[in-house]
Parts: C-alpha cells; structure tokens; sequence
C-alpha cells in the first residue's frame, strides 16, 4: 500500500517508542531523531539492531557505545574548574584588599604625622576609617560570594558523581543491547518492533516527510531472511 511519508513515519515513531523487547531496523540513511530514538531504546533495556548505508551514523552509534555523556561531563567539570578558580579569587581578594587599603592608610597615617608636620592631625586619620569602611565591604561582598560558590561546587560535585553513575549504567546498556551493522547495500527500510514490522521504500529521515511511500507488513520470519542476508557481506559490525 501507499501512503504519505508525513503519516508513514510518525507511525513509524510510535511502532519504535511502543518497543518492548526487541527493536530491528534496516534503513539506507538515518537522521538525528531516529537515530537518537534507536539509541534511548537500546539504553533502555531493549535489544536494537540497527543496519545501515550510513557510515556516520553508524558510527556516531557505535561511538556512543564508549562516550555516551562523557562530553556533559567533561563540560560540568570544565565549569567545576572555572568555579574553583573564582572561588580562589575570591578567597584571595577577601585578604588582599583590606590589606592593601589598611597598609595604606596607615603608611599615610605615618608619613603625614613624622615628615609632614604641616599637615593636621584629622587629616591624617580621614584615609583609615575609610579603608576599613571599604575593607569591612569587601569582606562580606567577598564572603557571600564565596558561599555562593561553595553551594554551588557542592550542587556540581554531586551532580559529577551522579551522572557518571548514571551513564555508566548506560554505556553498559548500550554495549549489551545495540548492534550496528553497516551495509551499504540496503536501498529500502525495514523497521520491526515486537511483533509487528514494515518494509518501506524510503529512509528514516524526516526529510522524506512530503513524499509518497510504499509501505507493506512484514513477518518476523521474513524479516529474519532478509536480516541473514544483509549480515552475510556487511561493511562492517
């Protein structure tokens, strides 16, 4: 039968996302949504076995297999060691600040009161209350932002721990559950979820949404032919 891509695929999508136990797909081309789908499932628990023409996904799948959220991480942690350095700064600036105005003030306290005799005596004094004023400012500023800080390290630290945690157990999954298989042979698409499957003439990509397309069920016994003979002379697995 024939029927508009538009419908076709996001029928499609539903067949996939309803996937329970085992997921096949045979497709020339992915795009970045069914490819993303096919991963969530296979990080889910559920066998996916995906063959394709399409080197780049094939590989970006396999890849994710070692890297999945390796780059979020590495990008929480970049900003940990962003927030560790203001943190320092901070903490030096708290010091360094009432330091500088204090020893300043007190230079000119002594300098004004033995080598400039001319000078009044109030004079003398106006730059100390001032840097203490300044200083006392710059502490509590400093220390509020220095808490903010810690807070937030902790939130990061714990999020780090959390989510390395987290996509272990995925890589883990997707090492169990997905298989890629390129083949650059295949010139039609076939997706089959549980018990119910399709052979379309068109790839997974939302791109082919204005065509029209043939589609027609197949049976898990026929789509195990096809599958054996798809896997005798693949690119790679």
């Amino acid at each position: 039968m024939y029927g508009k891509s538009t419908k076709v695929l996001d029928d499609i999508k539903n067949l996939l996302n309803k996937g329970t136990n085992e997921i096949i797909v045979v497709t020339p081309d992915l795009d970045d949504e069914f490819a993303n789908l096919l991963l969530y499932k296979a990080s889910r628990g559920i066998k996916t076995t995906v063959i394709t023409g399409d080197t780049d996904w094939a590989s970006w799948l396999e890849n994710k297999k070692k890297s999945y959220g390796l780059d979020e991480i590495k990008e929480i942690m970049k900003n940990e060691e962003y927030n560790r350095k203001t943190l320092q700064k901070f903490k030096n600036l708290r010091i360094s600040i009432p330091t500088l105005l204090i020893g300043v003030a007190l230079s000119f306290l002594f300098v004004t009161h033995y080598f400039l005799s001319t000078i009044p005596n109030y004079i003398s004094f106006i730059p100390l209350p001032i840097a203490l004023i300044v200083s006392i400012y710059t502490i509590i500023l400093a220390s509020k932002k220095i808490k903010n800080l810690n807070e937030t390290l902790a939130y990061q630290d714990t999020m780090i721990n959390e989510r390395k945690q987290e996509t272990e157990i995925v890589r883990e999954e997707l090492n169990k559950n997905l298989r890629v298989i390129v083949n650059e042979k295949v010139s039609f698409s076939i997706i089959f979820a549980d018990n119910e499957g399709y052979i379309l003439s068109i790839p997974l990509k939302n791109e082919n949404r204005e065509k029209i397309v043939l589609v027609e069920k197949v049976s898990k016994e026929e789509v195990e032919k096809i599958m054996s003979i798809l896997c005798q002379s693949p690119n790679h697995t």
